[in-house]
Formats: structure tokens, sequence, C-alpha cells
């Protein structure tokens, strides 16, 4: 099967998807793990599971010099950020602060 989206319907699907797979409250499900996989399919998705386990989740995002994460907010878990090339931009809102994070 092939999906032909527009570059604005990719880009909220695979900002819905985010969303789902990172507020469900079991990331190891059947479900999630096929939320992943077709996650990864979409263009611009970069991401690369790291590891996994029953309470953390390390990935690379790989995201284009002007591209970006929409808004999202998550009721369960919290992230954190490190910055392997860069410089990148992130912005909170609870606190609003915006940080610039440099390689490291």
């Amino acid at each position: 099967m092939k999906l032909d989206l527009t570059d604005e319907e990719a880009a909220a699907l695979l900002s819905l998807l985010n969303r789902v797979i990172d507020d469900d409250r079991y990331p190891l499900s059947p479900r999630i793990r096929i939320l992943r996989d077709i996650r990864a399919k979409l263009p611009g998705a970069g991401h690369e599971l790291v590891a996994e386990g029953a309470d953390l989740r390390v990935q690379v995002l790989t995201l284009a010099a002007g591209q970006c994460v929409p808004w999202h907010y998550h009721t369960e878990i919290s992230d954190s950020f490190v910055c392997l090339e860069g410089p990148m931009v992130v912005e909170t809102r609870a606190p609003r602060h915006v940080y610039r994070l440099l390689p490291g």
C-alpha cells in the first residue's frame, strides 16, 4: 500500500503519531510498537530508538535546519535533551523559557 500525502498531511500525521506514542501509558505495547513502525516510514520522522526500558526511552531525533517539533506536552513523562549536533533551540511554556543548546 502506498499513501500519496502532501508535506502538510505528512506533518499532521507525524504530529498526531508523536502525541499518541509519547503520551501512551504502555510504551512497550504491541499497539505502540506498530505506531512507531508507521512513524519511522514517514518523511521527516528522523527518529532512531537507541534504548528502551520500563521507565526510560532514549531516541535520537534528527531535524533539518529550520525544522521543528510541534508544541506538545506530556502528562506522565518528562523530556530531557542533549544536543549532538547543533545548535538547537528548546522552548518551554511552564516555565516559559528559551534554551539554546550546543553539542555536548
